[in-house]
Parts: structure tokens; C-alpha cells; sequence
């Protein structure tokens, strides 16, 4: 699986249960999200990035922040988000699952070990951005 394949697939987990979905693709506007979503109670802008496998070493930090992982203006896209509506997300899947990162919690680097305690089934991620966008 590749990140474009990844977005794809958590669009079809999404799509049938949420009022709109836009998958965002800004050739003028760099650092926009990949996909907003409108639910019946609130929205979400929700990064998505998908890491084809972990570090081996279980201390070794994964840090987002990195811009190999998101961009600085993906970070200052986000953190303007969240500071001003908070709802702005970072999920990264990955051959394990999915980690899903709330408000600023992308800004942490976690070791491996962290980052896969954080980890679960990606539908588990989508029925929590679900229950965030429909109450």
C-alpha cells in the first residue's frame, strides 16, 4: 500500500457516513489537508500519511514533525486549525494499523515501541473521527 491508496481507502470507510467528504488537492494553497469531512455535528481536516515500515528498533523516534512526514506548512496548516476550531487531525497508517493524532499530539515524537501502543485497526480510527463529526 502506498499513502495515495491509503487516502483512498479511508475515503470509502468514511463516505457513507458522514454528509460530505472532499478529498482536498490545492495547487495554489500548499499545506491544505488531504481530506475535510462534515458530519452531523461538527467537521474535520484530517492529514493522512501512510509509512510503508517502521523503524526495527523499538526506542528508534518516529517524529512526525520531521518534513519527511509532514511539511512545515502541513504543521502550520494544522496547528492554525486546531488553535482556531479544533479539528484538525494527523492519522498515519502504516502495515500494523492506524496511529490517529488529535489537536497537536502530532507534534510529540513517540519511539516505536509508543507509536505502536498507539496504534489500532484502521476502522477503529475511522469510527473515532465518525463519532467526532456525528456525536
Amino acid at each position: 500500500m502506498n499513502e495515495h491508496s491509503y487516502v483512498d481507502s479511508l475515503k470509502g470507510k468514511l463516505k457513507r457516513q458522514v454528509s460530505l467528504i472532499w478529498k482536498i488537492k490545492d495547487d495554489y494553497q500548499g499545506g491544505v489537508p488531504d481530506i475535510f469531512i462534515e458530519g452531523s455535528q461538527s467537521d474535520a481536516f484530517i492529514e493522512a500519511k501512510y509509512i510503508k515500515s517502521l523503524p526495527k528498533r523499538e526506542k528508534t523516534l518516529i517524529d512526525l514533525t520531521n518534513s519527511k512526514y509532514l511539511s512545515p506548512l502541513q504543521q502550520k496548516w494544522l496547528k492554525r486549525r486546531f488553535q482556531t476550531r479544533g479539528d484538525a487531525f494527523v492519522i498515519v497508517g502504516h502495515p500494523g494499523g492506524t496511529a490517529l493524532f488529535r489537536g497537536l499530539e502530532w507534534q510529540t515524537p513517540l519511539t516505536r515501541e509508543e507509536f505502536e501502543k498507539k496504534t489500532v485497526p484502521t476502522k477503529e480510527a475511522v469510527q473515532i473521527l465518525l463519532k467526532f463529526v456525528n456525536g
